[in-house]
């Protein structure tokens, strides 16, 4: 928190210092060491404290000679822009390119989502005690400016889609998700009944991301109405963001006989995963003793996995995989439910009927001229799309909004996804030092929350910083200034 008061401590024979957030003034003299033959600071009495609502307040009457040449003193944190500042310096570009005079309010907001999880009405109070709002001085973040602003945004849904277009790559493979909004708002016409991953049909608008998996982080956003869940939304999504040679990649809930023939007529190459009980897949080779029926073998993560191929009209063909892990725990959890009778109408028979079943996942594709463990590992890496979406509900919390209409929503989502788009450069940079095991993102952040720079006579000094919080900024090879 800024502290304004009337300081003007650097002057001879006293000194500042910062200790459990308070800000003391000492004493100090020097004398000569002979042994080290050097002057040597001698710590002397407390001198006064400095506080936000009366200034400096002395402790003894030492201090009166220096009361009238106090002046200004002001506390920020400066961590965010230490860290974030060189990771996104690029995405501050595009944001000046595509949004001119409003970049630096997007950039800036985006920011105290990420660090503060900040609504609208609490942003401005977070930004003003952040040094961004020194080093981005024409910028206000307050509510109804920012409402202005989001709006705008909001109505001018080109200018986003061309931001986007500034980091789609060729050849890029793209992992799909969508998840739920929820509001309760009865203006917004995108705000239909929808089927979520809660089971309901609640009143919702779909978010559609698309990830890149050779980027390693969301490179577009669009919002459907809470009813929409099709090809087509893919298919012009991809136009939208300028995307052409990709492979979309689903989860289940996306399969369905017309989809997958909507997406080969639409010229789209795909890989999608199918429920266990679809008639298109082959059991008969897994029930083979010893595997003699499984074709094929790999290694992914320090496991072999195992595998059937079934070519399907000549367009498609369908993997069905076996991890013996999985197997094996599936196993273990179906026994422990018929043991511990916590469900109605499960047996040992019914046990032997599925058991065929356990530890596999059948994919789908049209892609040609791929081995079994490319389509595999192309699947598995649709966890960073789980993570983004993790992050973007239980980091950012924005899952939920109150937004009381379309344009205004279409705004708060583009800040969001840049506060999204900066928690994954957080992340990259994270496994790029080898310092994910030890230290999460939220970790990260609260260390750079530490980071602090104090105004004295005008000018702006870093304060202390822990050897610990140094030593984690020299490894991630950020600049402390």
């Amino acid at each position: 928190m800024a502290v304004r008061t009337g300081s003007k401590h650097k002057q001879p024979g006293s000194e500042l210092r910062l200790m459990k957030g308070r800000y003391y003034l000492y004493a100090v003299t020097s004398k000569w060491n002979k042994e080290k033959k050097r002057a040597q600071k001698i710590t002397g009495k407390l001198l006064g404290r400095i506080t936000e609502d009366k200034g400096f307040i002395q402790t003894g009457s030492k201090l009166t000679v220096l009361e009238p040449r106090l002046k200004e003193l002001s506390v920020k944190t400066s961590g965010i822009e230490t860290l974030l500042g060189p990771l996104m310096k690029d995405v501050l570009e595009a944001l000046k390119k595509h949004f001119g005079a409003n970049a630096e309010a997007l950039y800036c907001a985006s920011l105290m989502r990420l660090t503060h999880q900040a609504p609208l009405k609490n942003m401005e109070l977070h930004f003003i005690n952040d040094f961004l709002s020194e080093s981005f001085p024409d910028v206000s973040l307050v509510d109804k400016k920012m409402t202005a602003l989001l709006k705008g945004v909001g109505e001018d849904r080109q200018k986003v889609a061309a931001f986007f277009k500034e980091f789609s790559r060729p050849g890029e493979h793209v992992l799909m998700d969508m998840t739920a909004i929820h509001s309760k708002s009865k203006e917004m016409s995108i705000n239909r009944s929808g089927y979520n991953s809660q089971g309901c049909f609640d009143p919702q608008a779909n978010l559609l991301l698309l990830f890149s998996q050779t980027q390693h982080e969301p490179v577009y956003y669009r919002l459907l109405p809470g009813n929409i869940r099709d090809v087509k939304s893919v298919k012009l999504s991809l136009k939208e963001a300028g995307i052409n040679d990709a492979v979309f990649i689903s989860d289940k809930g996306f399969y369905s006989e017309d989809n997958a023939t909507e997406l080969d007529e639409s010229g789209l190459e795909y890989i999608t995963p199918i429920k266990r009980n679809h008639t298109l897949i082959d059991y008969k080779p897994l029930q083979k003793r010893g595997k003699k029926g499984l074709s094929h073998h790999f290694k992914f993560q320090e496991r072999f996995i195992f595998c059937t191929v079934k070519k399907i009209d000549g367009k498609r063909t369908l993997y069905t995989f076996l991890d013996d892990r999985l197997k094996l725990e599936e196993e273990q959890s179906y026994l422990n439910r018929i043991e511990t009778q916590k469900e109605d109408k499960l047996n040992i028979k019914d046990f032997h009927k599925k058991a065929h079943a356990f530890g596999t996942m059948s994919i789908l594709t049209n892609l040609k001229e791929k081995t079994p463990s490319e389509i595999y590992g192309y699947y598995k890496s649709r966890m960073e799309v789980e993570t983004a979406f993790d992050a973007f509900k239980n980091t950012l919390e924005a899952d939920r909004t109150y937004m009381q209409n379309d344009q205004a929503l279409e705004g708060w989502m583009f800040i969001n996804y840049l506060a999204l788009l900066a928690y994954w450069r957080i992340l990259k940079l994270l496994v790029k030092n080898d310092l994910l095991t030890k230290f999460s993102i939220k970790d990260l952040l609260i260390h750079v929350s530490y980071i602090k720079k104090i105004r004295i006579n005008d000018q702006w000094h870093l304060s202390e910083i822990t050897d610990k919080t140094k030593k984690l900024l020299v490894k991630l090879g950020c600049a402390i200034t």
